[in-house]
């Protein structure tokens, strides 16, 4: 996750990301983090299906639209 300020490794997060009146909410935890850069995330494994969906859908469109 791109962010200048990222969070402590081992800190659980909340995530809520809204596109075209969509949102994907889920919480994640920060596996690694670079200073100034960002940090490495894995979504809980609780997350709801659909929620997955949704953002599933969002990186192919990305991926198609460079």
């Amino acid at each position: 996750m791109d962010t200048l300020k990222p969070c402590a490794k081992r800190t659980h997060i909340h995530i809520r990301l809204t596109r075209d009146r969509k949102t994907f909410k889920t919480e994640a935890l920060v596996v690694y983090v670079s200073p100034g850069l960002g940090m490495g995330i894995h979504f809980d494994e609780r997350s709801v299906e659909n929620q997955l969906i949704i953002l599933d859908r969002w990186l192919g469109e990305a991926a198609r639209n460079p």
